[in-house]
């Protein structure tokens, strides 16, 4: 994780990330969200399964200039570790090799612009197909998706909820993610984000800007 502090509203920055012997690894370009808010080009995003990956698909999304990606579940699939496999994480190792995969893979991580993304997950990258908790792997789950999609909360800007729930704002909107598997149950059918978390949604700014 990078962080960067004092940018300025429309200013270009590059990101230059080099080895212990100065040799240029990784070079990225970015800019702060605009000081004045105006219509946004968001891509909608869900199911990144890697083993399926699609580099012609990603460069279309790219082509659009998209200025908000937002990731609403699912990606990283810990429970397909190749094309044919379908397996449950069974240590904390297993779900860190799976983000480390699908982030090499992945064509998204590779474009020379950064976007700001903004992601949820749901049941793929929480365990496995249809995971509920609890399961015994949730908490190093979320220790690690976390790792690989940082969302520190940010005063005006970025709030957190229960579970993995936040609220976003970004160019004048207020985007809600809603976390679905930390609080759904088994014998409550339709039970999938418990009163904390209803309770806080009720209790957010959807209208920034007003």
């Amino acid at each position: 994780q990078v962080r960067s502090e004092n940018v300025v509203a429309d200013e270009e920055y590059q990101l230059v990330v080099r080895s212990s012997d100065g040799v240029v690894v990784d070079r990225r370009e970015f800019t702060a969200e605009p000081s004045t808010p105006t219509d946004a080009r968001v891509a909608v995003i869900s199911c990144i399964a890697d083993v399926f990956h699609n580099k012609w698909a990603w460069r279309q999304v790219e082509s659009m200039g998209p200025d908000l990606v937002l990731i609403t579940g699912d990606a990283v699939y810990l429970d397909r570790p190749g094309l044919l496999t379908t397996k449950a994480p069974a240590t904390e190792r297993d779900i860190w090799q799976r983000h480390v995969e699908s982030r090499n893979r992945v064509q998204l991580y590779r474009w020379p612009r950064l976007v700001p993304t903004a992601s949820v997950w749901d049941d793929h990258d929480f365990g496995f197909n249809n995971a509920l908790n609890p399961w015994p792997l949730a908490e190093q789950s979320k220790e690690i998706y976390e790792a690989f999609f940082p969302r520190e909360e940010i005063k005006g800007s970025l709030n957190h909820g229960p579970g993995m729930a936040m609220n976003y704002h970004f160019m004048g909107q207020s985007f809600v993610f809603l976390d679905v598997r930390s609080f759904q149950q088994r014998e409550a059918q339709g039970y999938l984000y418990g009163p904390q978390q209803e309770h806080w949604l009720e209790s957010q700014d959807l209208n920034p800007t007003a």
